[in-house]
């Protein structure tokens, strides 16, 4: 089947070109390599959709950096966008774990919608990119999404920041509806509904994200069984399913304990304190 760029990221390519015409393109690129194509990535095509690709990358080197992030950031088909380490979803900037830390490279990817993909100017071409800063630096005031007045409430409209969690141990819908802001502004989509219950597809976006992101030894999470546990043999792989049993809660505790949010052990169970740690992780996922 055929595929092709967005009419506008072509126009972002065409823009960028013409603004810096002896930029490097070595680290250029848009259409999934194999890598891509065993995972959910905006540059695989999309055939439900006449075969799209929703993503590209731009290399860093000829170009202004903070030019070309001013552009895309704040335009609103932009769905995210990763450079050097750091993810930019909604409204600020948030730490980026997968293996590719793209510090060679930015992607962007545009929402999936109509308008998103429609052709349209950035405004680089013609150097009309207002100065608001450097990019890296951006922040916002947090947004109270989680408050009583905004519960999750099944809208396919997520909201693009949560309010800081209070460390209790829950994990109720407030805890839930903010993963599921978190995961969408992380580029995981699978679940569309912002209704404060993971669920199958919610549990499938954080099986993707742990299997991106990396352990202190390189490897990554949620691939196969890191031990020999529940009659399992050690080495054996683990699906994406979209269910949360034991493998999926050990892989979730290693990640947090990995990163000093959870202090408790690897069982597999649940409780108060893997909600603890949760709450932690996304409070830190806040921090930019």
């Amino acid at each position: 089947m055929s595929f092709h760029l967005a009419p506008s990221l072509d126009d972002l390519r065409s823009e960028t070109n013409t603004r810096w015409p002896d930029r490097d393109k070595a680290s250029d690129g848009w259409i999934g390599d194999t890598s891509h194509s065993a995972r959910v990535s905006d540059h695989n095509p999309d055939y439900s959709a006449g075969g799209i690709v929703r993503a590209i990358d731009v290399d860093r080197d000829g170009i202004s950096v903070e030019d070309f992030l001013n552009a895309v950031i704040y335009d609103s088909r932009t769905s995210y966008c990763i450079y050097n380490h750091r993810i930019w979803g909604g409204t600020r900037w948030r730490k980026y774990e997968g293996a590719n830390a793209h510090t060679k490279h930015v992607h962007v990817s545009i929402k999936h919608t109509t308008a998103a993909a429609k052709s349209g100017s950035w405004g680089l071409a013609k150097g009309e990119v207002k100065s608001v800063g450097k990019p890296e630096d951006a922040k916002v005031k947090k947004v109270k999404d989680q408050s009583p007045s905004n519960t999750p409430n099944g809208s396919t409209t997520f909201p693009t920041d949560y309010a800081e969690l209070t460390i209790n141990g829950n994990y109720k819908s407030w805890e839930q509806g903010a993963i599921q802001i978190l995961m969408h502004q992380l580029g995981y989509k699978s679940n569309k509904q912002w209704d404060g219950k993971i669920g199958k597809l919610g549990y499938t976006d954080l099986q993707n994200w742990l299997q991106d992101v990396r352990d202190p030894n390189g490897n990554p999470y949620y691939t196969k069984t890191p031990v020999a546990k529940w009659g399992v043999a050690k080495g054996t792989p683990l699906k994406v399913d979209g269910k949360d049993g034991k493998w999926f809660w050990y892989e979730f505790q290693r990640y947090l304990k990995d990163r000093k949010f959870y202090k408790g052990i690897l069982d597999g169970d649940p409780k108060k304190m893997t909600y603890e740690a949760i709450q932690r992780w996304l409070n830190d996922n806040n921090t930019y």
